[in-house]
């Protein structure tokens, strides 16, 4: 059974937790170039809304995906962590943006549960269902691997 519980869109009702994540994350510092680089390549994010729900939009890119990560499914469940990602190419989805609440940073009390690597993992097995995908990339580090053995 999963600790956390993933949505694809977000309830208007998030929207302070989702800027302050997002935008506010006070451990942007530690990446601020790579974040920097990101913007400079795609644009910046920003919360939009549709409908009920939220989104991320990055620059003037319309088909960002996102995948939000909440502590439990319950109505007042908190919103910690999220990842941002695109099809680049045929053959490639990269990660845009990852951000997750301090206490699950990886000087934060829950870094064990491993949220980071939870949202990737999610993106991977999201690719993984695509034809065509081969590999994953993070923009932050420019890093790329295979997600198919």
């Amino acid at each position: 059974m999963e600790k956390y519980h993933f949505l694809s869109k977000l309830s208007t009702n998030y929207r302070e937790a989702l800027e302050g994540l997002l935008l506010f994350n006070k451990k942007q510092s530690d990446y601020i170039e790579d974040i920097e680089k990101s913007i400079e390549e795609f644009g910046a994010p920003r919360v939009v809304t549709e409908g009920e729900t939220l989104r991320i939009k990055i620059g003037s890119i319309n088909d960002v995906q996102c995948l939000f990560a909440l502590d439990g499914k319950t109505e007042n469940a908190n919103l910690i962590g999220l990842i941002i990602y695109l099809r680049c190419a045929l053959n490639n989805i990269t990660v845009l943006h990852i951000a997750v609440d301090k206490d699950y940073t990886f000087d934060g009390r829950f870094f064990a549960q491993n949220l980071t690597g939870q949202l990737i993992g999610k993106v991977k097995e999201s690719a993984l269902r695509i034809k065509g995908v081969e590999s994953l990339s993070i923009a932050y580090r420019r890093i790329t691997f295979p997600i198919r053995e």
